[in-house]
């Protein structure tokens, strides 16, 4: 079990309450993902944050079927979701 340094998660917000946000200051902003790589059960996403015709940030992940829990099932969405996330970390939200 690998744990992150720093990673409280009492104070994590999820990325769907962050697409909110975001989209509340900045109703004219765009969420763009790409699912860039999948090959054997390997995912990876870019997820690009815009304002006004211009990328204000990125976010990248990479998720393999079954590991974990979420990924048995879910893993290309959780891999989404995850660059969208840090797309999110990376603007601030």
């Amino acid at each position: 079990m690998s744990i992150l340094v720093g990673f409280n998660l009492d104070d994590y917000e999820p990325v769907a309450s962050r697409i909110g946000k975001f989209y509340s200051a900045h109703p004219e902003g765009r969420i763009i993902t790409e699912l860039v790589h999948y090959l054997s059960d390997i995912a990876v996403f870019k997820a690009e944050l815009w304002l006004d015709g211009e990328i204000i940030a990125t976010g990248w992940a990479e998720e393999i079927r079954g590991q974990g829990n979420v990924n048995r099932i879910s893993h290309v969405e959780n891999c989404e979701t995850g660059a969208v996330g840090r797309a999110l970390a990376n603007a601030g939200y």
